[in-house]
């Protein structure tokens, strides 16, 4: 029992020192973050939402605990693997940004919150599949051998119920997948409601109970639904 509640606790602790750091942070709704230069209102949301979301997964703590098959990041060299984070993280930040830009483009728009909410689910679903053929090609450069070929496939229905499974355990980078569609999707809505509500950062350490919170959630759904 005690070994089945580790990747539990250490999913909850990372989630909650994230969270900390991070919601303080993105509930500053102010656009400007330096002389000249502006930040399009939701990307500091969809930030925080995309880590929070990725550490409160249950396939994060078997991952750290090495009780999880790493798939095809575990055959790579260590320069393969950080090359693969950086660019993940640039693709990341590059989609939450046009993400961002959307909801700013959307805001004049009749019915500006379901608009918004759909369009980024359209925009997640989109950046996630296409950007198939490019990890694909990363892949190519640094592991000889590998054909030249198209990888991009549109999920069925199925497909995408997994896409937005993160309380499962699993691979990593599908859980990550799930959890950037999430973070893409509901950035937008929940920076517009707080621009209204205009509601002042939370404490750190309420921004941690709430980081705690939604681990144990996606923890416990995950071991009620897979049973």
């Amino acid at each position: 029992m005690g070994a089945a509640l580790m990747p539990a606790l250490l999913s909850v602790l990372l989630t909650a020192v994230v969270a900390s750091v991070l919601l303080p942070w993105a509930f500053r709704l102010s656009n400007g973050i330096g002389p000249g230069v502006t930040e399009p209102r939701g990307f500091r949301v969809g930030l925080a939402l995309t880590a929070l979301l990725i550490l409160a997964t249950p396939a994060v703590g078997h991952t750290l605990l090495g009780r999880a098959d790493p798939g095809g990041f575990g055959t790579l060299s260590l320069g393969a693997r950080l090359g693969l984070l950086a660019l993940s993280t640039v693709l990341l930040l590059a989609l939450l940004w046009v993400g961002a830009l959307k909801s700013r483009w959307l805001a004049r728009w009749p019915c500006a919150p379901l608009l918004d909410l759909l369009a980024g689910a359209a925009l997640a679903l989109a950046a996630i599949t296409l950007s198939a053929q490019l990890f694909y090609g990363y892949y190519r450069l640094v592991i000889p051998g590998l054909p030249a070929q198209g990888v991009i496939a549109w999920p069925g229905g199925q497909g995408i119920v997994e896409l937005f499974a993160v309380w499962r355990d699993g691979p990593l980078g599908e859980r990550v997948r799930g959890a950037v569609f999430w973070a893409v999707t509901l950035a937008g809505p929940i920076a517009r409601w707080l621009a209204r509500s205009q509601p002042t950062p939370p404490s750190r350490a309420l921004a941690a109970a709430l980081g705690a919170a939604l681990a144990v959630t996606l923890h416990g759904a995950g071991a009620v639904l897979m049973g």
